[in-house]
């Protein structure tokens, strides 16, 4: 990959090492970790799986040895450097302060958290079932590691009955989540 790179799946890393003497064999290691030896030579390959890597940035590092045993780990300015972002999960956006299906009636103001490994860019709103967007604040909650809401509705505006607010959260890498909280409006008094 190259720096700064969204990937969104499994990663078939791929680079060229050159020696004048030749080269025996290439190593990467994947955020401090374990070395491990890729496939080739002066052509070489790494095949990474990600299911089990958490999103957001991950850093390779890659030397190499030529075949008289001599390596590059130790001579920074000759090793390879790659910070790449993976991005596999939409944004997920949830109310935290009305239950799913609750029934509310006059002005409320809903609050939630927006989450993703890569960040929030942007949390957009729409009270007519996705046909318009509207931009609403965003507050990071660094302790949390997630995004904060609240977001005023007006149900008096409403019939009564169920309504669909839908969320179209983006991340910081370009990915969108869309979701939807459903609530019953009841405002009017019984006769």
């Amino acid at each position: 990959p190259i720096n700064n790179m969204r990937v969104p799946g499994n990663l078939n890393i791929v680079g060229t090492c050159v020696d004048d003497d030749g080269i025996s064999e290439v190593w990467l290691v994947l955020d401090g970790g374990d070395p491990v030896k890729a496939e080739g030579r002066a052509f070489w390959s790494y095949y990474l799986d990600t299911n089990n890597l958490e999103e957001g940035p991950h850093t390779i590092e890659v030397w190499g040895v030529d075949i008289n045993g001599l390596s590059s780990q130790d001579k920074p300015k000759k090793k390879a450097f790659v910070t790449w972002n993976l991005d596999r999960r939409q944004p997920i956006t949830e109310v935290t302060n009305h239950a799913l299906g609750e029934l509310v009636s006059g002005k409320i103001t809903l609050e939630g958290t927006v989450s993703d490994g890569n960040g929030i860019k942007a949390l957009y709103y729409s009270l007519d079932n996705g046909e318009t967007y509207s931009l609403t604040k965003i507050k990071e909650d660094k302790k949390n590691g997630n995004w904060t809401f609240e977001l005023p509705i007006d149900t008096r505006l409403d019939k009564d009955g169920p309504e669909i607010l839908w969320f179209k959260a983006i991340d910081k890498m370009g990915s969108v989540g869309v979701s939807s909280y459903l609530y019953f409006v009841d405002n009017t008094k019984p006769d």
